[in-house]
């Protein structure tokens, strides 16, 4: 398998740009102007320095299904469409710029575009950090960096780096989390024949997740503190992680706040609906994440291979198990592959029953109104309980270039929704959703 680019950097819409920061970028360039026009010297050593990476992706995807669409993950609200626009799940287009400071200290800022249910400049700079190699054991980072929550933490957006057209998404899918604003120290040392790292993380994010039949159909949570640690060992062909993280979140979406002051208004008539608002909050509660991962590539066979659990206080989101497993098979410049990925629920306990004593009539409408929000409005609209089968090809038909195939057989299971772009009252049939992917990848 391709070796781990740590290199991203997201492009975004210049016209945003333009809208809101235009007099501050301009002041910078003519205070950059005029700084290298005094320091010639200086300057040109500078840029000498300067090391510019990018990364590409022209994606292309089709199911077989009119009215339903999967998305690669909660980032992005247009999915991989019977028809129309086949090009917006997996294209994105990226750049990283690193800049020796010193001889220990680097400047690096990564910008990624792509299409996300919402652009904003904010979601655009993935990275944007300075690196501390204190020594050959100890690295430090400040800024804006990657959360090293999963085996792919730092390549999500790199097609060139993984087998697939993207990273499964029963896996990667519904926590779509590229960066904080924080924090990270790691340490590394040799253990056995192989290579120890552990690293310790603080830091918060603002991510934007799509939130499906809602007005707005997304919402900004603020997610701080973000606490977690990453321990892994290398040791020829393979690599082992285990990782742990908790976020405390600070906000619900726009619609469930109005459902849980409907249900306080009730609350005295159908106390269920109390309890019920008071478990549904995700304001002021955590997740928690634990998960594994097991890498082995001796040039010859492919394996990779991750299983989390991500328990969530609130009972907004049924806690869940997911994972992957993944073969493939250097023949020359191909690599053909055959992976599963599910992800299944492990608290089934978030449906209202309801239970009340007699109510006036209009009062009884109005209990049945929210109890039917919270069941059909936001519960089941999280659930998560699929699986697929992918079969595909990579061509590595150049040293920086690749083009993969992939088809995917995805099984929906009850009722679940969260990855989909459904048309209303439309569900994946239980035969499942066949899907055909095309990526030209590329690193430069």
């Amino acid at each position: 398998m391709p070796q781990r680019h740590d290199r991203a950097f997201n492009t975004q819409d210049s016209c945003y740009f333009a809208q809101t920061n235009l007099p501050c970028i301009l002041a910078w360039f003519v205070l950059i102007a005029i700084m290298c026009r005094f320091t010639t010297a200086y300057a040109e050593s500078f840029w000498n320095s300067t090391q510019f990476h990018g990364f590409g992706t022209l994606g292309a995807a089709i199911n077989d299904q009119a009215n339903v669409a999967e998305v690669r993950d909660l980032e992005n609200n247009i999915g991989i469409v019977h028809r129309g626009d086949y090009w917006a799940a997996d294209s994105r287009l990226g750049l990283q710029i690193d800049q020796p400071l010193t001889k220990r200290l680097t400047a690096t800022v990564q910008v990624v575009g792509a299409h996300r249910v919402i652009q904003r400049a904010n979601n655009t700079v993935q990275w944007a950090f300075l690196r501390l190699n204190a020594s050959p054991e100890w690295t430090l980072r400040a800024g804006r960096l990657g959360v090293d929550a999963f085996m792919l933490s730092d390549q999500r957006n790199v097609g060139f780096s993984y087998l697939w057209v993207r990273p499964p998404v029963e896996f990667y899918g519904y926590i779509p989390l590229y960066s904080m604003d924080g924090g990270d120290v790691e340490f590394t040392h040799t253990l056995g024949d192989g290579t120890m790292s552990v690293k310790a993380y603080a830091g918060e994010s603002r991510p934007t997740y799509f939130i499906k039949n809602n007005t707005p159909d997304y919402t900004e949570f603020l997610m701080k503190p973000i606490l977690g640690v990453d321990l892994g060992w290398r040791y020829s062909a393979w690599t082992l992680r285990l990782e742990g993280v908790s976020l405390l979140i600070h906000n619900n979406f726009a619609d469930l706040n109005t459902l849980l002051q409907a249900s306080s208004a009730l609350a005295a008539y159908a106390p269920f609906l109390g309890s019920a608002a008071q478990n549904a909050s995700e304001n002021g509660t955590h997740i928690y994440y634990y998960g594994e991962g097991v890498n082995f590539d001796n040039g010859h066979l492919v394996m990779l291979s991750e299983l989390s659990a991500t328990q969530f206080q609130s009972h907004f989101k049924a806690n869940t198990a997911q994972g992957y497993l993944t073969l493939g098979l250097h023949i020359s410049d191909f690599t053909p592959f055959i992976s599963y990925s599910r992800v299944w629920e492990t608290r089934n306990d978030i449906q209202i029953n309801q239970t009340q004593s007699p109510l006036p009539p209009q009062l009884a409408a109005s209990v049945n109104q929210v109890t039917t929000l919270y069941n059909q409005g936001v519960f089941d609209l999280t659930k998560s309980n699929q699986y697929t089968f992918s079969l595909g090809n990579r061509w590595d038909f150049a040293n920086n270039m690749d083009l993969k195939i992939q088809y995917d057989l995805t099984r929906v299971q009850d009722a679940s929704y969260l990855f989909w772009t459904n048309t209303s009252g439309q569900l994946p049939r239980a035969k499942g959703v066949s899907m055909l992917s095309l990526t030209l990848d590329a690193v430069f």
